[in-house]
């Protein structure tokens, strides 16, 4: 069944429009299965993600399980190589916004259980205030770049390579990098079963927040 996607979110008012991607390739070994579609609170770990981004204009999920994902409601689009990387997952996913891409895309990762629809405002609304190409949550002091709001043009200039880590797509882009304690638990990623089971016991994970 569709996952539900409400027009109206208690915390969250949309007050500038966006487009959403959320990345579900990659090959979960760490997670030992596909993390996007592992339990959490009774939903698929991707369903989280979904919910917070869901007064975006088109919502693509980039890589993973086509036909699980689609049965949820969400579009979708393959790995333009697969295993090649965020980063490439990025750049191809904007380009499969098409030309009728709002000026702001939020990039979130499949395996954020605690993202919300707050945080993806927030976000969206420091970009375009401050007019910054990038605006990415720092969690534990590291920048949590599959929590992040991108200029959508900006995007569109950058070149990725197989393996290519993120940071090396920031070359001349403007960064606004966002500390607030509650962004730190949002924005909490689960890399493994271990960071899994300190969120189900509502413990925050202390784990490294990879530089992809």
């Amino acid at each position: 069944m569709p996952l539900d996607r409400p027009l109206n979110v208690a915390g969250a008012t949309r007050t500038h429009p966006f487009d959403g991607l959320i990345l579900c390739g990659g090959q979960s070994r760490r997670m030992g299965s596909d993390k996007a579609f592992v339990e959490f609170a009774g939903s698929p770990l991707v369903a989280q993600p979904m919910r917070a981004l869901n007064m975006a204009e088109q919502l693509v999920a980039i890589g993973g399980d086509r036909a699980a994902l689609e049965s949820l409601g969400v579009s979708y689009h393959p790995d333009a190589t697969e295993s090649a990387g965020p980063a490439m997952a990025i750049v191809d996913g904007a380009r499969q916004l098409g030309d009728a891409a709002l000026p702001t895309t939020v990039v979130l990762a499949c395996d954020l259980p605690l993202i919300d629809a707050a945080t993806v405002t927030r976000l969206v609304d420091i970009r375009v205030r401050t007019g910054a190409d990038l605006v990415v949550a720092l969690n534990q002091g590291r920048p949590q770049w599959l929590a992040s709001a991108w200029r959508h043009q900006s995007l569109m200039t950058r070149r990725a390579q197989p393996s290519m880590s993120i940071r090396a797509l920031l070359h001349d882009l403007s960064v606004c990098y966002v500390v607030d304690p509650s962004l730190s638990v949002t924005t909490l990623d689960a890399d493994n079963p271990k960071d899994l089971a300190a969120l189900r016991s509502n413990v925050t994970p202390v784990h490294e927040v990879l530089s992809r």
